[in-house]
């Protein structure tokens, strides 16, 4: 009897320091990439830096970000930490 017990607590174990905080990583890696995806020009974001800008254009992989009046940055789109004025959900977590 004593062994089935020490093999659920294993388990129950396993369960909370493993499978929990992958789902749970995993979730918010969707998110971020859902935010990513729905950019389009003239949506206000912050990249991970803390700098903000308006989106200018979108490519592949990159993105045109107008940090200034006549000064645009190309930065990577998984460098996009959230669009201001979205609610909690869709900011990067560290």
């Amino acid at each position: 009897m004593e062994l089935i017990a020490y093999f659920l607590l294993i388990a129950v174990a396993f369960y909370l320091l493993v499978l929990r905080p992958v789902s749970r990583q995993k979730r918010e890696f969707d998110a971020l990439k859902k935010l990513q995806a729905d950019l389009e020009p003239g949506v206000r974001v912050m990249i991970t830096s803390g700098i903000y800008g308006t989106v200018r254009s979108i490519s592949d992989d990159t993105i045109m970000l107008e940090i200034a009046p006549n000064t645009q940055v190309c930065v990577a789109k998984g460098a996009i930490a959230q669009i201001e004025g979205a609610g909690s959900g869709t900011e990067k977590e560290n």
